[in-house]
């Protein structure tokens, strides 16, 4: 068979949310200098160096990648399965019948800029299922790439039949063109990316026999001094094998008569003998409007589910989801799996991080004072701290239901009916964000003209079967 043309698609992946592709490594740090404790790990991002350990004094940086097997998977998993053109572009495994290999190649992709350590770190803990509070000795630091970091795409492939490249790269850009997300908490809003093309170059066969003539390195093959773009050329593809079914329900949260407060540790300063300075600082994004970060969000959800399912004298635990011997999906993993994920198995939910609404940030600062249990008595040095957070803002995110996938485990009336139960109590005001709820903080309710129960009824309604109140009782009766 003879090669038709050799052909690069270029372009950039711009990242829209903090993003963590790790290596598999750990450095030690101290996050206060002023403590005198354990050095915490902080998991490392995939570089084109190899990272040294961290000197005092010398910090650390480099320029991050999108290793081309990531950009390969998540590709991959957009594009519908059964198309000719997508086997021929990742091609098939040795299982299937007629298993070959892929004609694309995909390079790893390396940003344009370097990134600091120091100013790029994500604290985050584990929540206790049981008593709602973070657990001790787990908490995590990543090093995560920040918005706004441009990685340089470059994929190669080849062609054998006349034309083929231009319906190739033309499914490859559409498939860049939608939302990607790369990396660890691709569901928490972390790791999106924004594509755009820059060219498509293309060794045809008079390219190529000219190149075999006078071989270079395939880098200089594709130089934009040898070769013009032809990107114009490209087929005009229809979207509508991407995805698959997803439902999008957009949330306002209003913490009407009450504070709001995420923890942002690198805000706190220190006083003198308990006075001055900030023990509790809220986190906010670059326009300095409050953040409530989808997986916080993500983490009471998941944790007022558990508690319905053991109210209801179920399970509140999440399991391991192992294929079985044929390859297929078991029908048996219980909805707290199905809806958050597990081992085995991604959460269907995926969550944007909420923004407060409105152009004036709002600030408000309490002093709080420790009471002694015995004593009580309280105002005694080294007994006062406050905390800054907002008061009464509104945050807008969202919520979306990779239907599809969650289907795939079977019938799904019972899991659709345990989250219609827990958007409920969410819309009706029973559940808290952040810091601080025994202290009045962080309660909220969802902004909705209709009553919750309509307002779940009117985003739920049409994804499957029956209605609503039809999936609670199925979740009720038999959801596992």
């Amino acid at each position: 068979m003879k090669l038709d043309a050799y052909w690069q698609l270029e372009g950039t992946l711009t990242t829209d949310s903090p993003m963590h592709i790790g290596n598999g490594k750990a450095e030690p740090h101290r996050f206060d200098p002023e403590e005198e404790l354990e050095l915490a790990d902080v998991q490392l991002i995939a570089c084109t160096v190899n990272q040294e350990p961290i000197i005092p004094g010398a910090p650390l940086k480099c320029k991050p990648i999108i290793p081309g097997s990531a950009l390969k998977g998540v590709l991959k998993r957009r594009i519908e399965f059964d198309s000719a053109d997508a086997s021929a572009i990742f091609g098939k495994k040795e299982s299937e019948s007629k298993g070959f290999g892929g004609l694309v190649q995909f390079l790893d992709a390396i940003a344009t800029s370097e990134v600091a350590f120091e100013e790029n770190i994500l604290r985050r803990t584990e929540i206790d299922a049981i008593r709602g509070s973070a657990k001790e000795h787990l908490l995590f630091a990543h090093w995560m790439v920040p918005v706004g970091t441009t990685f340089k795409v470059r994929i190669r492939g080849k062609s054998y039949e006349a034309g083929e490249w231009k319906k190739h790269a033309a499914l490859l850009n559409m498939t860049l063109s939608g939302s990607l997300r790369f990396g660890a908490w691709s569901g928490n809003d972390r790791g999106k990316c924004s594509w755009k093309l820059g060219a498509v170059r293309v060794l045809d066969a008079i390219a190529i026999a000219a190149w075999i003539k006078n071989p270079c390195p395939v880098e200089s093959a594709f130089s934009p001094d040898r070769l013009k773009d032809r990107s114009s050329e490209l087929e005009s593809i229809k979207a509508s094998g991407l995805e698959g079914e997803k439902r999008r329900i957009e949330i306002t949260l209003s913490f009407k008569d009450h504070h709001f407060l995420v923890n942002n540790p690198n805000k706190v300063v220190k006083g003198q003998d308990g006075d001055g300075g900030l023990s509790h600082a809220a986190r906010r994004v670059a326009d300095d409007k409050l953040i409530l970060p989808a997986e916080s969000f993500r983490g009471v959800l998941a944790h007022q589910a558990a508690r319905i399912a053991r109210t209801c004298g179920k399970s509140g635990d999440r399991q391991e989801v192992r294929l079985n011997a044929d390859g297929s999906i078991p029908a048996s993993v219980d909805c707290m799996t199905r809806l958050f994920g597990g081992p085995g198995w991604k959460s269907v939910l995926e969550l944007d991080d909420f923004i407060q609404v409105g152009d004036t940030p709002n600030s408000a600062t309490q002093e709080f004072v420790a009471i002694d249990r015995f004593t009580a008595a309280g105002g005694m040095d080294n007994r006062k701290f406050n905390a800054e957070g907002g008061w009464q803002p509104q945050l807008k995110g969202a919520v979306t239901i990779d239907f599809g996938r969650l289907r795939k485990l079977g019938d799904p009336s019972a899991s659709l009916g345990l989250l219609a139960l827990v958007l409920r109590d969410l819309a009706e005001g029973d559940l808290n964000f952040g810091w601080g709820s025994g202290k009045g903080y962080g309660w909220a309710n969802v902004v909705t003209n209709p009553p919750s129960v309509q307002w779940v009824e009117s985003n739920l309604n049409g994804l499957f079967d029956g209605s609503v109140k039809d999936w609670i009782k199925a979740w009720e009766k038999g959801g596992l």
